[in-house]
Order: C-alpha cells, then sequence, then structure tokens
C-alpha cells in the first residue's frame, strides 16, 4: 500500500478559494489500493505567508525556501514562519532558484545549521535545460547533507540522468535518500 503521495499544486485557469486548494477526498492509486498520507509542497512562499493551513493528521506540508535576498535576518524569519505554518520539509530547487555558489555557501554556513534543526530538505535535482553547467543540483545535496548532517536529505528526480552519481552520493552520505 503507498504510504506518501507528493503532491503538487499547480495554479488554477479560473478562480479558486483556498479551501478548494486543501479539499481532502480520498485519492485512489491502482483501483483498491488507497493512499494513507498527502505531502503538499508549496511554491509560493508569499501565498504560505498569509494562509492558514488545515491542520490534519493524513496532511503534511513542504515549502520552497526563499533564497532571493541573502541576508541572515530574513532567512531566520522564513524559518521562523515555516515553523508557525508546522512545515517539515524544506525544497531546494536548485535550477528554479539560481542556487549557485554563492547561495550555497550563504545556506551552509555553520551558524544555519542550528536554525533548520528538524527539518528535512528536499532537493530537485533534475539536470537539463540551458543552465545545466553552471547549476548543478547533485552538489547542492552533497553541500547540504555535509553541513546538516542529522537532516535527512531526499532527492526528488533521483538525479535526473546523473542517476550513478545519485546513488554514489546515497551510498556515502547516511541522510541522503
Amino acid at each position: 500500500m503507498t504510504q506518501v503521495l507528493d503532491f503538487i499544486r499547480f495554479p488554477f485557469k479560473k478562480k479558486i478559494n483556498e479551501k478548494m486548494l486543501f479539499k481532502k477526498k480520498k485519492f485512489l492509486f491502482k483501483k483498491d489500493k488507497q493512499i494513507k498520507k498527502i505531502n503538499y509542497l508549496i511554491y509560493n512562499f508569499d501565498y504560505l505567508k498569509k494562509t492558514n493551513l488545515p491542520i490534519d493528521k493524513d496532511l503534511y506540508f513542504s515549502s520552497i525556501l526563499p533564497l532571493t535576498v541573502l541576508n541572515q535576518n530574513y532567512l531566520k524569519k522564513c524559518i521562523n514562519i515555516m515553523k508557525e505554518k508546522k512545515i517539515r520539509n524544506i525544497c531546494l530547487h536548485p535550477y528554479l532558484q539560481n542556487i549557485d555558489n554563492k547561495k550555497i555557501n550563504f545556506l551552509c554556513k555553520k551558524r544555519n545549521v542550528k536554525l533548520f534543526k528538524n527539518f528535512n530538505f528536499i532537493i530537485a535535482t533534475a539536470i537539463g535545460t540551458k543552465k545545466i553547467y553552471k547549476i548543478n543540483p547533485l552538489e547542492v545535496a552533497f553541500r547540504v547533507s555535509e553541513t546538516f548532517k542529522n537532516s535527512k536529505i531526499v532527492l526528488s528526480h533521483f538525479g535526473g540522468f546523473k542517476i550513478l552519481e545519485a546513488i554514489n552520493l546515497m551510498k556515502n552520505n547516511k541522510n541522503i535518500f
């Protein structure tokens, strides 16, 4: 039986209210198997700030970490919002967020280890686009796993076509899944 379904809400063409975004129905998988838990990934941090997330033992929420402002106070403010909203997982999408060496160095400062305590990371590791040689999602995953050793690091997209590199990272870093 499937235990958790990752679920991303994409924009709708017509106007909807917030209740519709989080309306929970029985999601069915392969006809007879019911999905137990749903993880919503929230890409819009501004939306996260102003909405009240429903409290439900079968719903989990993940949020993209805004890295547009590289300022320690701003980072602390974002983390506090995530804690208030009971966010468990932080998503990093190196291609969408343009996570270069400057951003990863800022994120992986030693003083941030305590700040990110009790969070797990989901890192989009698909490889492609014209940023293929500028942005390296697996390097981001490696740096995060080395800095935040007590956090679980999930490689979404399993490294794209660099699957062997992703497997090697998982073998050598016990906190990468």
